[in-house]
């Protein structure tokens, strides 16, 4: 008996060893992704004269996201060949991955249902006890989308009145829902709206943690911990603007996902409204729409490796249902504007608006999170692989899968932060990230902690159902201020009269002065044309655009600036509002560029448009100069 319990010793320790080499090897491999970041350097090419900060440095749009995949991939290709050479006992099948683990027996946890309806009860209290957002106007974000509100409200008409760049409810929609709702016309009612879509969207990344921790089939106080730090982490990302309601889509689709994985059933409605998301998606923010249909393709695929016939089938009646939906309510001609609208946003995204992603492991600006980020996806990454190859780890098959699923979305979301490659949007990017990177943590740190947890004074954390957790949560969440609760009495009255509010509550002593004189200038015009980025004048002064390029960010390629010329041409506008020139910014542009990427993006128009620049000096003369604004009037007038 001494020889075998040796030998078993001796085997532990070989495969202690293999594990060390099978994870070490691939984080050993960023050395050479590192090296070959720099050296991937593409041809650059801009027929369409995009300027932006790609311009500038002759960077080519597709640099950033090859490097991203390069990166990425080198670790994760070799930790999957690793593990099934290396570990080949321990390795599922394509069998094992896609069989069918689903169950009519789900346990119930009483204590996890409690929880779930006592967190969006706070959620309800602290949407109605809280003071509405009531700053100053954001004259670039909140101006494209109460713009082009204001086109539609005009014209009656779609993508044929606006380009809509970031879709048709984020350009269009969403401040003409809310002042149809509200019954009023303001900022305050737009406000408002976005206020609660915000709070909707904690709620439904409730349900989503609610799911996940369902998924595992842990035992109650597990999964009820499991729960608590999914909910807490979803909750700080969306109180820090990190999560926001444009990520509805995609919350919505995971739910989706897991319930069809999940279940046993057919689930048709679940199915046809997986469907519908594919268009849904793309209208309500084309990038998470690009994203979602792209990781719907590849469930479809796992389904169809599952023989799930069914369920495949009425996904793709969903996704044909509402496209000829679609097609049929908007008409032919505004269907291929919103084809031709997102392509060419798609197409030029990257030169209009991109920022060079810092380079990993350099003193760069805001090199530290994009490396931190990267490695995050590596380890998100390795984390999926193992457990979809890993046989013994007690995960469902189903769960494996929407783990994939997850990843897949993750992966392809942090495309957002490639592009603006920002400190705010690298955090942002990596918000899917985060909820896999939690669901990794507690995965190999529970079983760590509860060893001590069950010990000594601990004790107690375990066998009261984790109680104390759970207070402490609530505490750390600050949802709700006790002193605002009276607000809830006050809410009708407080709604209507916020929704009533001037706009020129929401605007400085100095835009008020610029809107005024517009509104006098253009009182018996049917246009009024901004050539500027502060896209809110049309809508503050009540007049359509002469131009369905309200927001000039879109006027990107050269085809759009004489698109833009042309229709300036037919809709003649007398006065156009110019912005004065930075006398600095020549200066700023001989600076260290890479740390003025802020300026590159907003570079004056006078520079990014130089077609438009052109016609506009020919045609119009200064009227008058007033604070930071030229007015322009037309020589032909």
């Amino acid at each position: 008996m001494i020889i075998p319990f040796y030998k078993k010793i001796k085997l532990q320790k070989m495969q202690k060893k293999t594990d060390y080499f099978i994870y070490f090897l691939p984080f050993l491999s960023i050395f050479l992704s590192i090296y070959l970041w720099e050296k991937i350097n593409l041809p650059y090419s801009n027929p369409e004269e995009v300027i932006g900060y790609y311009s500038f440095f002759n960077h080519s749009q597709f640099n950033d996201t090859t490097r991203y995949i390069v990166f990425v991939s080198i670790p994760l290709v070799l930790f999957f060949f690793l593990f099934i050479l290396l570990k080949k006992q321990e390795c599922s099948t394509f069998k094992d991955i896609f069989s069918d683990t689903s169950t009519k027996k789900t346990k119930k946890n009483f204590l996890l249902n409690f929880i779930l309806f006592l967190f969006i009860l706070i959620l309800i209290i602290k949407f109605l006890s809280a003071e509405f957002p009531n700053f100053k106007l954001d004259f670039f974000h909140e101006g494209q989308t109460l713009s082009g509100a204001y086109n539609f409200h005009v014209t009656k008409e779609l993508w044929k009145s606006t380009f809509v760049i970031s879709g048709l409810f984020m350009d269009v929609l969403n401040a003409n829902l809310a002042w149809f709702f509200a019954g009023e016309e303001s900022i305050g009612a737009y406000r408002f709206y976005i206020f609660f879509l915000e709070s909707l969207t904690s709620i439904v990344f409730l349900i989503l943690s609610y799911n996940i921790s369902k998924a595992f089939n842990y035992e109650k106080n597990k999964e009820t911990l499991l729960f608590l730090v999914l909910a807490t982490t979803s909750l700080l990302l969306i109180n820090n603007g990190t999560l926001t309601f444009r990520d509805l889509p995609l919350a919505l689709f995971l739910i989706f996902c897991l319930t069809i994985l999940k279940s046993y059933k057919k689930n048709r409605i679940i199915c046809l409204s997986l469907g519908l998301l594919s268009i849904i998606s793309l209208l309500w923010s084309l990038d998470r729409g690009v994203y979602l249909n792209a990781t719907l393709i590849c469930l479809i695929i796992f389904l169809l490796c599952k023989k799930k016939n069914s369920q495949i089938f009425l996904i793709l009646c969903g996704i044909l249902l509402s496209w000829l939906l679609f097609y049929f309510i908007v008409g032919k001609d505004e269907f291929l504007t919103f084809i031709n609208h997102s392509f060419a946003s798609l197409k030029y995204m990257d030169l209009a608006g991109g920022i060079i992603y810092p380079t990993p492991f350099s003193n760069e600006l805001n090199a530290s999170r994009g490396t931190k980020n990267l490695l995050v996806i590596i380890i998100n990454g390795i984390f999926v692989i193992s457990a979809l190859l890993n046989k013994q780890n007690r995960i469902a098959g189903e769960t494996k899968l929407f783990l994939a699923i997850l990843f897949i979305l993750s992966f392809l979301f942090y495309k957002s932060g490639l592009t603006r490659s920002d400190g705010a949007h690298i955090k942002q990017a990596l918000s899917f990230h985060i909820i896999l990177f939690t669901i990794f943590i507690y995965f190999h740190l529970f079983g760590f902690f509860k060893k001590y947890l069950k010990s000594g004074k601990f004790k107690f954390l375990i066998e009261k159902k984790i109680i104390s957790f759970f207070v402490l949560i609530i505490f750390l969440q600050n949802n709700i201020n006790l002193y605002n609760l009276k607000n809830i009495l006050s809410f009708k009255e407080r709604y209507v009269n916020f929704v009533k509010l001037d706009n020129n509550f929401f605007l400085t002593n100095e835009d008020r002065k610029i809107v005024n004189r517009l509104k006098i200038l253009a009182k018996n015009e049917n246009c009024f044309q901004s050539f500027n980025y502060h896209t809110a004048f049309t809508y503050l002064i009540k007049k359509k655009s002469c131009s369905k390029f309200s927001h000039i960010m879109n006027l990107g390629p050269k085809k759009h600036q004489y698109d833009f010329i042309n229709e300036i041409e037919q809709t003649n506008p007398k006065y156009i509002l110019y912005e004065k020139i930075n006398e600095s910014d020549d200066d700023i542009i001989n600076k260290d560029k890479k740390s003025n990427f802020l300026f590159f993006t907003f570079v004056h128009p006078r520079e990014r448009f130089p077609y438009i620049t052109k016609y506009i000096l020919k045609n119009y003369i200064v009227l008058e100069k007033f604070n930071n604004w030229i007015i322009l009037h037309n020589k032909n007038d």
